[in-house]
């Protein structure tokens, strides 16, 4: 292990000694959380930040809710119908799925309630890309027949993500150039040979 990577590992058991005790960052991981994804990157693996609080849903009816939402304005525009399932039967697939990403992922009740309303917004956001044969319920999400529907947005919520960090680095060599031609572009400078 380098030494620099070391000092991170030691930086995140002292953060995680110190998370034990009540105190660490407040309210706030996010130094925890820019520290992991070093260490996991630096190590080979493939990590990103969690996103902030996107969308303001908090339980699995403001899940539904939000579904039904993105059917009455995106699908109706498109002509692609859809109907609404019994409350009972759209809770229990959204609890099924919410259930399933924390599963799978490890996460929290709160944050799985988040990725499903990202995994929805990714679902009516590339509705063609999809090419479903059916009337569109909440039961699309439902893990047993339609898992396939939470791995196609998931691939390409990881493709944005992924075209966002090249973007990103790819405005920051921009900006680096720009930099270094603003402050040596009238520099004299000679190599000897």
């Amino acid at each position: 292990m380098t030494k620099d990577l070391e000092e991170k590992v030691k930086a995140i058991v002292e953060a995680l000694k110190v998370h034990n005790s009540g105190a660490l960052f407040g309210d706030k991981y996010e130094q925890l959380d820019k520290a992991c994804v070093t260490y996991l990157k630096a190590r080979g693996g493939d990590a990103i930040l969690p996103d902030k609080q996107k969308f303001k849903i908090y339980n699995i009816d403001t899940l539904i809710e939000f579904f039904y939402l993105l059917c009455m304005k995106r699908l109706r525009k498109q002509g692609i119908s859809f109907y609404k399932n019994n409350i009972k039967i759209d809770r229990r697939t959204a609890s099924l799925f919410v259930k399933s990403l924390m599963e799978t992922y490890g996460f929290s009740k709160e944050v799985a309630i988040q990725k499903a309303a990202e995994i929805i917004e990714t679902v009516f956001l590339n509705i063609e890309d999809f090419k479903f044969k059916t009337s569109l319920s909440f039961s699309i999400f439902g893990q047993k027949n339609f898992s396939w529907v939470t791995e196609k947005a998931q691939l390409l919520i990881s493709l944005r993500k992924k075209k966002e960090e090249v973007l990103a680095y790819e405005k920051m060599l921009e900006d680096g150039d720009k930099w270094l031609e603003e402050n040596f572009e009238n520099m004299d400078i000679k190599f000897d040979d």
